[in-house]
């Protein structure tokens, strides 16, 4: 017979019982705090941060990470991570998954682009860990996404002025302007574009015209340079106007035979205020957006004064050979000799009215040494009168020299000298 408890037992057991419920209330209460920390971190935490069961699908994501996807919470609780990751990116993304899951690596780290919910393309840092319980069996993975973006964009920019830089030192005028378009026209995934510079008479010309355009276009009149009263109500002769960049998606009014143009974006250069050029690309199978326009206001902003010093050192060469073209007309039409020597006396220019005077054909008159054409004696006269001029800097007067003409014969000339130097 099982003896019933007393009063005093009873009293006691039911103590030691509201002391074990008042410790589980204290552990329930700890653990309520606990997992509410872990909460508030959890959404907090400025990474984006997702859960993911062993099959691929979201159990629950932080504000962080639905911010960067473009989804709500509830909307993206359920998702299996393929549907916002890149399809360039997919097998890759998913061989690494499968590998975690399967225990073939315990962790990874990948740089990989996201589709985001609005469409919109965008770079990430993942990293991916795995949570097993105690038999060692998976439980789900720890899925970390930092926006990149800027950084990626940041490199893009970078190798693009490279790329660029590269061609504007190692390419000809001839083939600089095709090969900083071709650069272009890869970074804006564009069918055709122009790049084209502004000459002194305020014309744009455009040496890059898109090689298959020019054989495509089929108007009678086809030129590179493009006067301003010709530029009318178009989105690059006002931006050339303004110096502001824009894009358009819709399609463009082209005149007949010019070849169409479904989408537009178009950056000037400018310089000190001025626009000294213009970079235009279009047909983007997808149209441009308002990235693709900072990102070209930047190339064009890195390519202006680049441009610049290139445009003015071609206009001093061409200017240069005006001038040097200008002198030797002056002389060559000359009916005296003019002739220029080194310091050692040998002929390094000379007109014709000079060769036919001494008797020598061009070819041999060059670099002809003054103690060729005439005796000692007037070689030292000559090297007196030269070198007084030499270290005195004044022209010298009119003197008389006798020189020997290549058949042999006499003849008395007068000449008068002059020093001639160099910038430094």
């Amino acid at each position: 017979m099982v003896k019933k408890p007393t009063h005093e037992e009873l009293v006691q057991r039911v103590k030691e019982l509201e002391k074990e419920a008042g410790k589980h209330k204290k552990t329930d209460e700890a653990l309520r705090k606990s997992e509410e920390r872990f909460r508030l971190l959890f959404n907090n935490m400025s990474i984006g941060v997702a859960l993911v069961d062993k099959d691929g699908y979201v159990l629950t994501a932080n504000e962080a990470d639905c911010q960067f996807l473009g989804y709500s919470q509830e909307e993206i609780k359920g998702m299996h991570f393929t549907e916002f990751t890149y399809s360039e990116d997919l097998d890759l993304d998913t061989n690494l998954y499968e590998d975690l899951v399967k225990g073939n690596i315990e962790q990874y780290f990948i740089d990989k682009r996201y589709l985001r919910k609005d469409g919109k393309i965008v770079w990430g840092r993942l990293s991916v860990s795995i949570v097993k319980d105690d038999a060692d069996e998976p439980l789900y993975t720890v899925i970390s996404s930092e926006d990149i973006q800027n950084r990626k964009q940041a490199e893009r920019e970078q190798n693009i002025r490279n790329e660029i830089l590269q061609a504007f030192l190692m390419k000809s005028d001839e083939d600089m302007y095709d090969e900083v378009l071709k650069i272009v026209l890869n970074a804006f995934e564009s069918e055709f574009g122009v790049f084209g510079y502004i000459d002194g008479k305020g014309n744009l010309v455009c040496p890059s015209m898109t090689k298959h355009v020019w054989d495509e276009c089929q108007m009678p009149d086809k030129d590179i340079v493009f006067p301003e009263d010709t530029w009318g109500d178009s989105i690059w002769g006002n931006g050339l106007r303004t110096g502001k960049s824009d894009y358009s998606n819709e399609p463009f009014q082209v005149p007949k035979g010019h070849v169409p143009i479904k989408n537009c974006l178009t950056a000037p250069l400018v310089l000190r205020g001025k626009s000294i050029g213009l970079l235009t690309v279009s047909n983007k199978t997808d149209g441009y957006n308002e990235i693709d326009k900072q990102l070209l206001e930047t190339i064009a902003e890195n390519v202006a004064p680049i441009l610049q010093a290139r445009l003015e050192r071609k206009r001093a060469e061409e200017a240069l050979l005006e001038s040097e073209e200008k002198y030797r007309n002056i002389l060559e039409s000359m009916e005296e000799g003019y002739y220029e020597v080194d310091l050692a006396g040998n002929f390094t220019f000379f007109n014709d009215s000079l060769c036919k005077t001494y008797g020598y054909p061009k070819g041999e008159l060059m670099g002809m040494n003054n103690r060729q054409y005439t005796d000692k004696e007037t070689v030292e006269r000559v090297y007196r009168i030269f070198n007084k001029v030499y270290t005195t800097e004044k022209s010298g007067e009119l003197f008389d020299v006798q020189i020997i003409r290549k058949d042999g014969t006499k003849s008395h000339i007068e000449a008068s000298t002059s020093l001639m130097k160099d910038s430094e």
